[in-house]
């Protein structure tokens, strides 16, 4: 209804109000000041996004309370660093400028005609209430507002991402919200400055060599492992049992090897052979059937043999792999054989 004022109370203690009796309404004075202070930032926020960025960016929907303000905007891309700087530091310019914001109701025509901005899709009445912030900012706004920029003390944006397609949403903070923010991360990078023995931006080139040496580190590390895998495989496979003409290997890979790895070392050993190849990691058994140069369905053993003890795998012709519950490398080699000695012609 045009004109009328309406209150939400969130009162316990007042179930119903009573007609004839007498009301006080109070005001959380600290919650609405932290609150102008957000909603006078978004304005000035806005304004800067549109000198920044250009006049394309539209208001999409926006946020305002005591701890912080959301504005959602049109543009087709993510800001860049330098971009949240700039806003930032346009917004925080004005804040130190103490300019004088004043509210005026006017024509709706008289504040367009003054340059007011207004929210699309939104529906205003013949007269409307007028925001100005010095000549930065002239908007349709009914809210509460500072009195002054200098008011909102300091301006920080904390995040910024997508929220639909070609809009963007930014995240930011004011007042104490603000300053409390900016020291949690100072006592944090003091933090950092006395791990790493460097003080100040310093430690943006010290992180970076200890990236650089960790992945240094985890290449040498995977250079020593294939190494170490390379001669286990090979050791693995000295033996084998010659059935009906070919080489059978049967052997146990360290727990938690990667068994499919390993049992590339079979394939240059042996012209013509069959592998068994096991493992246990986390409980259960990894077995692995590989064969090379015959012709045998590594993948129908598998599941042979696999049922035998709860388990399930697959795989091609000439290589299988699966698990199952632990069984011991013995019970399982012993098993294979049984299998192959009727598939091996």
């Amino acid at each position: 209804i045009d004109g009328l004022h309406v209150h939400l109370v969130d009162n316990k203690d007042v179930k119903q109000l009573q007609i004839g009796r007498e009301y006080h309404l109070l005001v959380n004075k600290k919650n609405r000041m932290l609150t102008a202070r957000n909603h006078s930032a978004t304005h000035l926020l806005q304004s800067a996004l549109i000198k920044t960025l250009g006049d394309h960016v539209k208001q999409a929907g926006s946020l305002v309370d005591g701890k912080r303000l959301r504005f959602d905007f049109t543009h087709m891309q993510s800001l860049t660093s330098d971009e949240i700087k700039s806003v930032e530091d346009l917004v925080n310019k004005q804040i130190q400028k103490s300019l004088n914001v004043s509210a005026n109701e006017m024509s709706m025509d008289a504040a367009l005609e003054a340059g007011a901005l207004a929210m699309f899709g939104e529906k205003y009445g013949e007269r409307v209430r007028v925001l100005k912030m010095g000549d930065f900012s002239t908007e349709l706004c009914g809210g509460t507002h500072v009195n002054n920029t200098s008011e909102i003390g300091l301006f920080k944006i904390v995040s910024e991402s997508s929220l639909a397609a070609g809009v963007r949403r930014i995240e930011a903070l004011t007042s104490e919200a603000a300053i409390n923010f900016l020291s949690e991360r100072s006592n944090i990078l003091s933090q950092v400055e006395k791990t790493f023995k460097v003080k100040g931006e310093q430690v943006i080139s010290r992180s970076q060599q200890l990236l650089n040496d960790i992945k240094r580190l985890e290449k040498e590390i995977k250079s020593f492992k294939d190494q170490s895998e390379a001669n286990t495989g090979k050791k693995l496979f000295e033996s084998s049992k010659k059935i009906n003409g070919i080489d059978f290997v049967a052997a146990q890979a360290p727990e938690g090897s990667n068994i499919k790895k390993l049992s590339d070392n079979f394939g240059q050993k042996y012209q013509k052979g069959l592998l068994l190849l096991t493992s246990s990691k986390e409980g259960k058994l990894q077995v692995l059937i590989r064969s090379n140069g015959i012709d045998i369905d590594c993948s129908k053993i598998l599941k042979d043999l696999l049922s035998k003890y709860n388990g399930r795998g697959g795989g091609r012709k000439d290589m299988a792999q699966g698990s199952s519950d632990f069984i011991e490398h013995s019970k399982v080699e012993q098993d294979m054989l049984g299998i192959i000695e009727s598939e091996v012609k």
